[in-house]
């Protein structure tokens, strides 16, 4: 229902900022799955030895896997970063698309630099994982993602430069 309404409401031109808009929270579920997992087997894993009569126990922490292994197919520290901070994520990268699709590259721009910022403050894309709980990580950190925007926002304003006018008809 609300996939349908995000659809229904948006002009048919602004499609694909939806389908965008919608990868960061996807993310999250994602992130969501994989921590319930890891918690289920964590605590599977424990109650078997302690029937085994095993004193120490092991344990399985998303923490130990290593944050460039592929999970279906991605890799768990891209599905981390992204899921945190989701929902702001998502109105970023939507509102870049729509930017984008309607040629306005000084806003895209204006956006590429606030997500700069906002990755380089941990208030998206941040975390840390202590056992199998991830944790936002507020602190200046100069990550990928941070170049990443500010890349972005330097191409957006070459665009701008080179951006044909469009005539009314």
């Amino acid at each position: 229902m609300i996939g349908s309404q995000a659809f229904e409401a948006t002009p048919s031109r602004h499609a694909p900022a939806v389908i965008i808009g919608i990868l960061p929270a996807l993310a999250g579920w994602g992130i969501l799955l994989i921590q319930s997992t890891f918690n289920y087997a964590d605590r599977l894993i424990v109650e078997i030895l302690e029937n085994a009569g095993v004193k120490e126990t092991a344990h399985l922490w998303m923490s130990d896997v290593p944050l460039s292994l592929p999970f279906l197919p991605y890799p768990l520290g891209g599905l981390l970063s992204l899921s945190q901070g989701f929902l702001i994520s998502s109105m970023i990268w939507a509102s870049i698309a729509v930017f984008v699709i309607d040629r306005n590259f000084k806003k895209a721009l204006i956006v590429c630099f606030v997500a700069a910022v906002l990755a380089s403050t941990g208030f998206i894309h941040g975390f840390s994982l202590r056992g199998n709980d991830v944790i936002s990580q507020f602190e200046p950190s100069m990550n990928f993602f941070v170049t990443s925007y500010m890349f972005l926002g330097i191409l957006f304003l070459l665009a701008s430069f080179f951006r044909k006018e469009t005539r009314k008809v």
